[in-house]
């Protein structure tokens, strides 16, 4: 039985050498973008006025208000 050495303990079936053995790395790049589309997006503007919510909720507090501060009418039963 012949010795073996360190440098050739391990090697397994395929004996590689650490030099040998590459490794491929496949990048996928992302589809390209319109480069004209980007500033127009980027200049849109935020909304110029309340949203439907808001304005329901801005109306409901003033009625809430309204009433707590009314008097009470001294002809209703």
């Amino acid at each position: 039985m012949p010795f073996l050495g360190a440098s050739e303990v391990g090697r397994g079936m395929a004996e590689t050498r650490p030099e040998e053995m590459t490794m491929k790395i496949q990048l996928t790049l992302s589809t390209p973008r319109n480069p004209v589309a980007v500033p127009a997006r980027m200049r849109q503007a935020g909304p110029h006025r309340r949203s439907g919510k808001a304005l329901r909720q801005q109306h409901h507090q003033a009625l809430r208000r309204e009433l707590a501060h009314a008097r009470p009418d001294p002809h209703s039963p």
